[in-house]
């Protein structure tokens, strides 16, 4: 239970000084902690969700396993903080600092951490960064470079005003890997991601085991789904079908290019011959589509992709 005053109030300890404080499990969710000096605190196993703590200094502390969800935690100073295992999802970290912070298995999903700074923070790459936002203040403060940013978005961050970053930011989150890239312009639900994976099974029914989503981000009000196949054949046939499924379902047209062996070659991507060719795929699309509810939910999804990219560096499949 939470510590609260005698007439029900949150505890206020706004700028109070409680370096080196012994904190350990204790329930101050709620209290009032703003500008309070926590330096080198034994935090292990505290609960402050939803507690006021904008511009806390928490240098040195000690907050393994600590739950902070949905607190205010603008302008904290987290650096060579030990956040081990804790919980700061739901957060807003405005402007916040984790400079050399141990970030091992730190929940940061849907936190927002506009204009923070990560610069050296310890084991970046083992947060749970699902819903995390980034902004080109944090990208520049954090001194990220576009593979780290890349990575964070493969995680489930999410990016905010990606027209504003760097242009090599910009080519790592807009995937230029090898592969089928499917951007659409849309937050995909989930229900959609499913939809997605329908379609691949749809179109190569058993060789669908041999296709992979490699990445399924979703970059503001888009997503970018990236497959992968040990036979490129397989990708291409995808590409095809999918291409005149969208070209039917989006009359103001789809975008697609493929990129075969040299960088630039661009060439329209059909679908009518494979299609004809093999009627087993409308088929399968149509048992797909009796199974996710109503008539169109696919057209609907199709008509959201406006862009199909096909990359093979080692040449045309």
């Amino acid at each position: 239970m939470p510590v609260l005053l005698d007439n029900g109030d949150p505890l206020d300890f706004s700028e109070a000084m409680l370096r080196g404080a012994d904190l350990r499990g204790l329930d101050l969710s709620d209290s009032l902690l703003d500008k309070a000096s926590l330096e080198g605190a034994d935090l292990t196993g505290t609960v402050a969700m939803r507690a006021h703590l904008t511009g806390v200094s928490f240098k040195g502390a000690n907050l393994k396993g600590a739950i902070l969800r949905e607190a205010l935690l603008s302008n904290a100073d987290f650096t060579n903080a030990d956040l081990e295992d804790a919980d700061l999802g739901e957060t807003i970290l405005f402007g916040a600092i984790f400079s050399g912070a141990n970030l091992k298995r730190t929940q940061l999903d849907g936190a927002r951490v506009e204009a923070a700074n990560f610069s050296g923070a310890k084991n970046l790459m083992a947060i749970d960064a699902t819903g995390l936002s980034v902004n080109k203040a944090t990208y520049e403060k954090s001194c990220w470079d576009a593979d780290t940013l890349r990575t964070l978005v493969s995680m489930g961050a999410e990016v905010i005003a990606l027209n504003e970053f760097p242009a090599d930011a910009l080519r790592a989150v807009i995937v230029q890997e090898d592969g089928l890239t499917l951007t659409f312009a849309a937050r995909l639900s989930r229900m959609e991601g499913f939809m997605v994976h329908g379609i691949i099974i749809g179109v190569l029914g058993p060789d669908a085991e041999e296709c992979d989503v490699a990445e399924f981000m979703r970059v503001e009000d888009a997503t970018i789904i990236r497959l992968t196949a040990s036979d490129p054949s397989l990708l291409l046939k995808l590409a095809s079908v999918i291409d005149r499924g969208a070209r039917e379902a989006r009359p103001q047209g789809v975008q697609s290019v493929t990129n075969l062996g040299t960088v630039g070659t661009q060439v329209n991507v059909r679908g009518d011959l494979i299609v004809a060719h093999d009627p087993n795929i409308a088929l399968r699309l149509a048992a797909l589509e009796s199974l996710i509810g109503p008539a169109g939910r696919l057209n609907e999804l199709l008509s959201h992709l406006e862009r199909i990219e096909l990359r093979m560096a080692d040449g045309r499949p």
